[in-house]
């Protein structure tokens, strides 16, 4: 197998961003989302068209951008929800993730959530 995993850190195409690890849980007939930010180092670019066409038309929205990342990313299971990508100071929502860690990375989709990385709107 070929990693090509060196590349997301090599100072030519990287950059550093946050990826949100989200858990939620009912309680008291709320649900209620916790998560946790780590830091890492990944490639960060424009979605492409050929991306664009693996999307269903509602989620061909503005705002998308691609992230490929050493460490797993994940759109939810049973206990967890999409994880989400802090990037410049914006939240990233995570569309689609395909898991080439066969070769050293992640890659993910994601959509401008509108929120800041604080939080904000």
């Amino acid at each position: 197998m070929l990693d090509v995993s060196q590349l997301l850190y090599d100072v030519d195409f990287c950059e550093s961003f946050a990826i949100r690890h989200r858990k939620g849980a009912w309680q008291d007939g709320e649900f209620i989302v916790s998560g946790e930010e780590k830091k890492v180092l990944g490639i960060v670019e424009p979605t492409s068209g050929e991306d664009l066409q693996q999307l269903p038309e509602a989620d061909r929205i503005g705002g998308l951008v691609t992230f490929y990342s050493k460490e797993p990313l994940s759109l939810g299971d049973t206990d967890q929800v999409s994880d989400e990508i802090i990037s410049r100071g914006k939240v990233y929502q995570l569309l689609q993730v395909q898991d080439w860690s066969r070769h050293g990375f992640y890659k993910a989709i994601a959509s401008l959530s509108g929120r800041d990385g604080d939080g904000t709107a």
